[in-house]
């Protein structure tokens, strides 16, 4: 899937969250391999499908990856595409809402004017072209409406 989202601008970015050890899905997913990094439905992994879904939307160099140092190697041997400088590496697991506050904090870093939109590695999205859309609404109605966000 290429990029093919034309009202998405310079100041879009997508974050794919995919730091988690995946426990709750034990004994399937375990800390040294979380859900994210495997095939459980097709070929590809979680991740490698959420990567292809976010990026039908946005270019490949505003597509981030927040993992933890520890989880490094499965994003290199799954997207060996994404560089080094859009890893966004957790100093530390704190869960879901610091994990969000630093991959924003990280993106904005880069770019004060950053719309942000965080995509879980682990949900699975069947229809890239509805998904395409709903993307494109959610980032149209954050311009339209600065301030109700």
């Amino acid at each position: 899937m290429s990029h093919t989202n034309t009202t998405l601008d310079s100041h879009d970015y997508a974050v794919i969250i995919a730091g988690g050890a995946g426990t709750r899905l034990w004994p399937v997913s375990r800390k040294s391999k979380p859900k994210q990094y495997q095939r459980l439905i097709g070929t590809e992994t979680l991740l490698q499908h959420m990567y292809a879904q976010v990026s039908g939307s946005f270019p490949p160099e505003r597509i981030f990856i927040q993992t933890s140092a520890e989880y490094v190697h499965f994003i290199s041997e799954q997207l060996p595409q994404v560089p080094d400088e859009n890893l966004v590496l957790e100093p530390e697991a704190r869960d879901t809402a610091p994990a969000l506050a630093f991959a924003t904090i990280a993106v904005l870093a880069r770019d004060p004017e950053a719309n942000i939109g965080i995509f879980y590695s682990d949900h699975l999205i069947e229809s890239g072209t509805e998904f395409g859309t709903a993307v494109s609404s959610a980032f149209d109605a954050v311009k339209k409406y600065p301030a109700h966000i």
